[in-house]
């Protein structure tokens, strides 16, 4: 069973920081905590996943395993909309990069870049 934390000096900081930034939207305080509640489950989301493709990128194997599984996935013919998307340009994969495309998507809406 989980229980929930009390916030530190740093949480609290940045809670201070992201309900400053929100004023101007005009969004009621309970609004601006789940903005809040989602800007940080995001981070940690990706945190979670840039450590477990941190873990994929130390195996090869593992990672040219899981390439060949996707481009047979592409090619069966079972699955049309998950090979239109492996077969689009790929985007810089950099963990800055992909952060900031991921957090303006959040943020700004899914049609941006």
């Amino acid at each position: 069973m989980s229980t929930r934390r009390v916030p530190g000096p740093n949480t609290l900081a940045f809670l201070e920081h992201v309900l400053a930034a929100l004023r101007p939207t005009g969004l009621d305080g309970a609004a601006k905590l789940e903005v809040f509640a989602q800007i940080t489950a995001f981070v940690a989301g990706h945190v979670a996943h840039e450590i477990a493709q941190a873990a994929v990128s130390r195996s090869p194997d593992r990672a040219a395993a899981e390439g060949r599984y996707l481009a047979a996935v592409a090619a069966d013919g079972c699955h049309p909309e998950p090979a239109e998307a492996l077969s689009a340009p790929g985007r810089p994969l950099t963990p800055d990069a992909t952060f900031t495309r991921f957090l303006n998507r959040l943020i700004d809406g899914l049609d941006t870049d």
